[in-house]
């Protein structure tokens, strides 16, 4: 399964950069001169997905609900699931200063003003944001984002889903359903501790050691670097239900994490004097793609 599961986590890593858009948050796109050539591979990622889904029982998990529901049932998206998915899908800062733009309009600066102005424009929406139409406003700059704009492209990737995995499972989605699955995938740094564990009983003080270092580092990951670990230790970029943590005695230029990803096993050396010893090294590990490929199978 480890195996399977990094193979289409790659996958959609790599087609996400291409053939997607958005920040956390991806829907379908692609260029106007690219779109008559290649429209074509929107049917095939959507025999993928559902490849995906029925082999891994996951869905990639930057991909937006909103797409995902048209998927399902070509059904209309509601307002909560078109504004969660475009806070998702603008970067940090445009999302930061919408959610103060919704919740305070009036205490925006002159400059938040100014960029609330700019970012209309650039989403081709030719209107003064108002404070009695914000939540309006940019609920319609969200529906054309999400939903109009990838919309061909979503109804081409509904052609590639085969009539069997229709049948089976997509029709039987509802939106909550979809949120739900969604939201249990999604890693946090607290979700992933509480996964880590041990199955040695009498622990040695220097692996009592080494397993606190190990869920202190994690809990200070942020989302990227999160992933990037789950993917070594797990073959998957989803919230696993355990990691099994075992010891070795490694040191020198063999000492190093090593992950065995069809059990969510990794074995650590407790040989690190210090967590910022041992942060430094997992940092370099994670960093290096030679940690992503498979060395046996």
């Amino acid at each position: 399964m480890g195996l399977t599961r990094d193979l289409f986590t790659s996958f959609w890593k790599v087609v996400t950069k291409d053939l997607f858009q958005g920040e956390d948050c991806v829907v379908p796109d692609l260029p106007l001169h690219r779109r008559k050539k290649e429209a074509w591979k929107f049917v095939c990622l959507g025999r993928i997905l559902s490849h995906t889904v029925a082999m891994t029982m996951t869905v990639p998990s930057t991909l937006a609900r909103s797409v995902l529901v048209k998927l399902a049932s070509d059904t209309e998206v509601d307002d909560e699931c078109l504004l969660t998915d475009f806070l998702l899908f603008v970067t940090l800062r445009e999302k930061e200063l919408l959610t103060k733009a919704m919740s305070d309009f009036s205490s925006l600066t002159k400059e938040e003003y100014s960029r609330l102005q700019n970012f209309y424009i650039a989403h081709g929406f030719h209107t003064l944001p108002k404070g009695t139409e914000i939540l309006d406003q940019i609920l319609a700059i969200a529906h054309q984002d999400l939903v109009k704009k990838p919309g061909s492209l979503v109804s081409k990737m509904r052609e590639g889903i085969p009539p069997s995995h229709v049948a089976a499972f997509w029709k039987r989605l509802s939106a909550d359903d979809i949120a739900h699955v969604l939201e249990a995938q999604r890693p946090t740094p607290e979700k992933v501790v509480n996964v880590i564990m041990s199955s040695i009983g009498d622990m040695t003080d220097d692996q009592e050691r080494t397993l606190y270092f190990l869920k202190e580092f994690v809990a200070g990951l942020d989302f990227d670097t999160l992933t990037d670990f789950l993917l070594f230790v797990t073959g998957s970029v989803h919230q696993p239900d355990k990691i099994k943590v075992t010891f070795t005695t490694l040191i020198g230029m063999e000492r190093r994490p090593i992950s065995h990803t069809c059990f969510n096993h990794l074995e650590v050396p407790t040989t690190y004097g210090s967590i910022k010893e041992f942060k430094r090294e997992f940092v370099s590990v994670l960093a290096s793609p030679e940690a992503f490929k498979f060395s046996e199978l």
